[in-house]
């Protein structure tokens, strides 16, 4: 996935984290937006998920998500 994403982002560079979704190593109320792209449904504490995506969410921020699609 990281590879996928790197390919996607072309010549931006952008920095790639990898951790727990539960404990996300970053200060509260940072970023302006947070995508969450099919990963709550495989997730066994998604509410915490949701928790740490709504603490590091600046004020006025917004958080995109994107479910699987069962086509």
């Amino acid at each position: 996935m990281v590879g996928k994403l790197r390919t996607k982002s072309g010549s931006q560079n952008l920095p790639v984290v990898i951790g727990e979704g539960g404990e996300l190593p970053f200060r509260s109320h940072v970023f302006d937006a947070i995508l969450i792209a099919r990963l709550l449904y495989l997730t066994k504490d998604w509410r915490q998920i949701l928790r740490e995506a709504s603490r590091v969410l600046a004020v006025g921020g917004v958080t995109l998500t994107r479910r699987q699609s069962h086509h």
